[in-house]
């Protein structure tokens, strides 16, 4: 049977995990019908959105490891946090770029 520990939880966590790693895949996978677009709006060629694209899937793949071992030496929680923060530094940088270098 059901353990009293996590009451059902677990589904809940089973069926986000699976929602994320779907949105993930979709969007790594489906960045090809959007790369047009975005070279016409930033004027550049295909490969500074080609490298964009792959070291933001290379990143996700080699952070994975990283989270677990953090969550298990400091907590959860905190790695919630600190990565949290390093993705919202991120975007508040990326803001301030006016262009790409071709």
């Amino acid at each position: 049977g059901r353990s009293e520990k996590d009451a059902g939880w677990a589904w809940v966590v089973l069926f986000a995990s699976a929602a994320s790693l779907f949105i993930f895949v979709v969007l790594s996978s489906s960045i090809g019908f959007f790369q047009v677009e975005i070279m016409e709006d930033l004027g550049v060629g295909s490969g500074p959105i080609s490298i964009m694209s792959a070291l933001a899937l290379g990143q996700s793949s080699l952070l994975g490891p990283v989270s677990g071992l953090l969550s298990s030496l400091l907590s959860v929680r905190v790695t919630v946090y600190l990565g949290v923060s390093l993705y919202s530094g991120g975007l508040v940088l990326a803001s301030f770029s006016q262009s790409l270098p071709s």
